[in-house]
């Protein structure tokens, strides 16, 4: 399973790319900058070698880069 391909699969077949997916007090995050911010987390994974089945611990605050 894949939850970043539940949580964008959607958002991409209906073209919401430029609507918010996320508002977090003043800031509002379109689904495109969120898939972007995914991409760039998931390069950053594969740059670390982190592979399926690997435990990984991040220390985020809460705002929409926790959700990517």
């Amino acid at each position: 399973m894949n939850a970043a391909e539940i949580v964008m699969g959607p958002s991409r077949t209906m073209g919401l790319g430029d609507r918010p997916a996320i508002l977090a007090g003043d800031r509002a995050v379109s689904w495109s900058a969120l898939d972007a911010e995914i991409g760039r987390f998931a390069d950053a994974f594969r740059r670390a070698q982190v592979e399926p089945g690997m435990r990984v611990l991040l220390l985020l605050d809460d705002s929409p880069e926790h959700v990517a």
